[in-house]
């Protein structure tokens, strides 16, 4: 059965009775206990955070494991969707041009010669519309491995998922073809740090993180209190080596249940990194991605007055899936942590964005 976590026994007079779909979803990981290892359910409505809890054992083998709430995820490619927040935050700032070229702000790294790099904007790495064909899945690097670094990576991606190790090049024209690229990303992390003056993980604590009341969330692994992470189980349910990643923009944000209530419910309402203008635009379908694609979300269909629900999804080896999304009409929102399935979060999401699709405008 499934264990309130300790955030949602705190008294809050705007919780509230699920909705027959909340109570179907949290059923469904019920259901599945045999297969995935842990899980968390987060759910909000009309902005307020109505439900929290937690499945099966987030830390395997610890002799007092932590309260869930104090439990970081390592929350996959779900880790772009916050470095898009980051990138925006500059435009906001006047800092960046979504419409300029990304080679205009590299000095440390510069794509590879082609007919095509000094093409390639912002707007469409966001997008993954650049003409990047990487392909790139990161594995990430186990313990007794060493981490490349950043420009190592751009360079030759030593932990890719498929394929022969490559480098990020722009290969295709430009804003013509959606195709999903990790390595986008690892770009952006680096249009961060060339325009800020800081290490990645220290712009995103400071400027992003902290302002949003994430404050025990991380893109620097070894930054956070020992034991605290989540064990990462395979898909037969059993204890695997945590992985290390070169490119955290992609990959590696480091979050506990509490960290993603406060990102979550600064969707649907005013927060200090963001305007609402901007989220906006975030969720507005971009150019060749038959809209299927904003300014760092996947979209996943219309809702009211023509705006549509938006959010990511995450893999990462052995046996990460998360999801989360946001109806924008409703301020209803979900997020699903699953170690020891990469299907099952990806699954509930899909199925309550058809949930959502069903209510009425309010």
């Amino acid at each position: 059965m499934p264990v309130t976590g300790a955030i949602a026994q705190q008294p809050n007079s705007a919780i509230v009775a699920p909705a027959p779909e909340t109570a179907e979803l949290r059923q469904q990981l019920v259901d599945a206990r045999s297969d995935y290892g842990s899980a968390v359910l987060i759910l909000m409505n009309g902005g307020t955070i109505t439900a929290v809890e937690h499945f099966g054992q987030a830390q395997a083998n610890a002799s007092q494991p932590l309260a869930i709430d104090q439990t970081h995820f390592i929350m996959a490619s779900v880790s772009k969707l916050m470095t898009a927040w980051g990138i925006l935050h500059l435009v906001e700032q006047g800092q960046l041009d979504l419409d300029a070229p990304a080679m205009t702000y590299l000095q440390r790294w510069q794509f590879p010669p082609s007919p095509y790099r000094d093409r390639v904007t912002l707007r469409q790495l966001l997008s993954h519309t650049g003409g990047l064909e990487d392909g790139f899945g990161y594995a990430g690097f186990l313990p007794h491995q060493p981490v490349q670094t950043l420009i190592e990576s751009l360079n030759r991606t030593e932990d890719v998922v498929s394929g022969s190790p490559r480098g990020v090049a722009v290969t295709q024209p430009p804003g013509k073809k959606w195709r999903y690229s990790g390595g986008g990303y690892a770009v952006l992390e680096l249009v961060i740090e060339e325009v800020s003056g800081q290490p990645f993980a220290t712009f995103m604590q400071e400027r992003i993180l902290n302002p949003l009341g994430m404050t025990t969330a991380s893109f620097d692994v070894t930054l956070l209190p020992a034991g605290t992470l989540a064990t990462s189980y395979t898909d037969r349910q059993q204890p695997d080596l945590l992985r290390r990643y070169a490119v955290p923009a992609a990959a590696a944000l480091y979050a506990t249940p509490t960290d993603l209530q406060q990102w979550l419910q600064a969707f649907a309402r005013p927060n200090p990194v963001l305007s609402a203008a901007t989220l906006r635009m975030m969720a507005t379908p971009q150019a060749a991605t038959q809209n299927r694609w904003g300014l760092g979300p996947a979209l996943y269909g219309k809702v009211c007055q023509g705006m549509y629900l938006w959010g990511h999804d995450g893999i990462n080896l052995p046996g990460f899936g998360h999801t989360l999304r946001f109806n924008p009409a409703t301020g209803n929102g979900i997020i699903v942590l699953v170690s020891g399935n990469t299907h099952l979060a990806a699954e509930l999401g899909n199925q309550w964005v058809s949930a959502e699709q069903r209510h009425q405008c309010p």
